[in-house]
């Protein structure tokens, strides 16, 4: 049964994760430029710029900070015109951006590291999460930009993420068997031992290099690297029973089996 799913494609921006430090980044500021006057119990408009939690409680005109929004942060809105600090002691353009950037990510008070596949940030990976990154492939995201979005971990984004991601979001990943070209293998449980109960059929390494395809079969016995090839040259014989690899491939040190599995040593048979 084929099904043929219609997507409809919008623009939608992927969430930044947090990657200010706002006790090495921000503190430091406020210590240099703002503390002599916003700080104690007579702070200007009670407002104490000492720490986070005072910095968040605000004052007498209430929140100064708005997080994800530094345009309304009355914060920014001071520093930014020079309002504050009085006199000649404005903080340098770097200083407000780095302020307006942490403010943008949530003004937290500490980084957050981004959840592999988890892109627009709600702490669930789901449908949502899928649109986002098809979205971002299509227009040229890059993985250096949103890290969360580079489900496979090879540095770029493209289809074979958008392939695991469906995957996890259809088969959850908590165990899960999934190569680095997105196929997910059934696994049966023998003992304590988890094996996977079909036959691998990837054609990239877990790196995501390459395998190269051999159809010649006078080619396998001068190889001294690896290779793969389908049974017959026929690939769709390797949907059903797997792929047939050479030993180069499976002593290969980046590894052809899904992260977090490895092929089978004689211990293991033994068992």
């Amino acid at each position: 049964m084929k099904i043929c799913v219609n997507i409809i494609f919008i623009v939608l921006m992927l969430p930044l994760y947090a990657g200010v430090d706002y006790n090495s980044e921000i503190q430091p500021i406020f210590n240099s430029r703002c503390t002599n006057c916003h700080s104690g119990s007579d702070a200007e408009e009670d407002l104490s710029l000492t720490s986070y939690n005072n910095v968040m409680n605000g004052g007498d005109s209430g929140d100064v900070v708005i997080p994800y929004d530094h345009a309304n942060s009355l914060l920014w809105q001071y520093i930014n015109s020079g309002f504050m600090p009085p006199g000649t002691n404005d903080l340098t353009d770097s200083q407000i951006d780095l302020i307006a950037e942490w403010i943008n990510e949530g003004a937290l008070p500490e980084p957050n590291e981004p959840m592999v596949g988890d892109l627009n940030d709600d702490g669930v990976v789901n449908v949502l999460d899928v649109v986002l990154l098809v979205n971002s492939v299509l227009n040229g995201g890059s993985a250096d930009d949103y890290p969360q979005a580079d489900v496979n971990g090879d540095g770029t984004l493209n289809v074979l993420d958008v392939v695991t991601l469906v995957n996890w979001v259809l088969y959850g990943d908590d165990g899960a068997c999934i190569d680095y070209d997105g196929n997910v293998y059934e696994t049966i449980q023998i003992g304590n031992q988890l094996w996977m109960a079909e036959n691998l059929k990837v054609t990239h390494y877990r790196d995501g290099s390459e395998i190269p395809n051999i159809t010649n079969n006078g080619d396998w016995s001068g190889l001294s690297t690896g290779a793969y090839g389908d049974y017959n040259n026929n690939p769709t014989n390797s949907e059903t029973y797997g792929r047939l690899y050479n030993w180069y491939t499976v002593d290969d040190d980046r590894g052809v089996c899904p992260d977090g599995w490895h092929v089978p040593s004689m211990g293991n048979i033994q068992y």
